[in-house]
């Protein structure tokens, strides 16, 4: 938890890709989206309050995405308490292999891109951030790895780190009344005992990650970025694996 707070401070996600899978080990999945939601809530304030600047999130995007993300939420809710564990891991590991090869492609060198086929240029569509919006609140609330569809949003639209940290961080915080209380209402809402010395790690991690931050510019946080995606999928697919071998 102490290194996914620092993470979550530095980039603004990670908290829950790298929490989820030994939480789901310790809890199972339905009690570990609930502690993710409510211990990566005080990194999010604490990213906002105290990180000594004011926040340069986007208005427009945060306000987009969460009134998108509301149906996604609901139906995620509803599978997290109906849905087999195995199949909804398949989901994360597509959602986030997929992620990682967005942003492959302008890896590849000496290939000639076409305007149209641009790499982050769907992101300015009009279809954009409903859709982002509704798969990222479905992720969000049945595996609470909502974060990696909207850091490939935000990445291609806003670019500027700080504004892309901030407004995942802002989303995070518009939309977790939206969360808990759909939670609540399909009887999903369940936290274990010992919560609060998670957020006492929460917090030391935050202050490491703030002093991290102020090290990055642009071309770091991209490679970091796509790091962590890779990361991300990596763990995906191998928790995968283990439910399959499980089962």
């Amino acid at each position: 938890m102490f290194f996914s707070s620092a993470l979550q401070a530095v980039m603004g996600f990670g908290y829950a890709i790298f929490s989820m899978p030994l939480l789901t080990m310790i809890w199972g999945p339905q009690e570990a989206v609930c502690v993710v939601i409510a211990s990566g809530f005080v990194v999010e304030i604490l990213v906002l309050v105290a990180s000594g600047s004011r926040p340069r999130s986007s208005r427009r995007a945060v306000l987009e995405l969460s009134v998108w993300s509301v149906p996604g939420l609901l139906l995620g809710a509803i599978a997290l308490t109906r849905v087999p564990q195995v199949p909804l891991q398949i989901l994360i590991a597509l959602a986030v292999v997929l992620a990682v090869l967005d942003q492959l492609r302008p890896r590849f060198p000496g290939r000639a891109v076409a305007p149209a086929a641009e790499p982050g240029r769907w992101a300015h569509s009009g279809a954009a951030a409903p859709m982002i919006g509704a798969v990222s609140g479905f992720l969000s609330s049945c595996t609470s790895l909502g974060a990696p569809p909207v850091v490939l949003y935000l990445n291609a639209r806003l670019r500027e780190p700080r504004r892309v940290r901030d407004t995942l961080v802002m989303l995070s915080v518009a939309r977790l009344p939206l969360s808990v209380g759909i939670l609540l209402m399909t009887s999903a809402w369940a936290l274990p005992s010992g919560l609060p010395l998670l957020w006492v790690a929460a917090g030391l991690g935050f202050l490491i990650g703030r002093r991290l931050f102020e090290l990055l510019n642009a071309d770091i946080y991209q490679r970091v970025t796509f790091g962590l995606l890779v990361a991300a999928a990596a763990m995906a697919v191998g928790s995968v694996a283990v439910g399959v071998m499980a089962g």
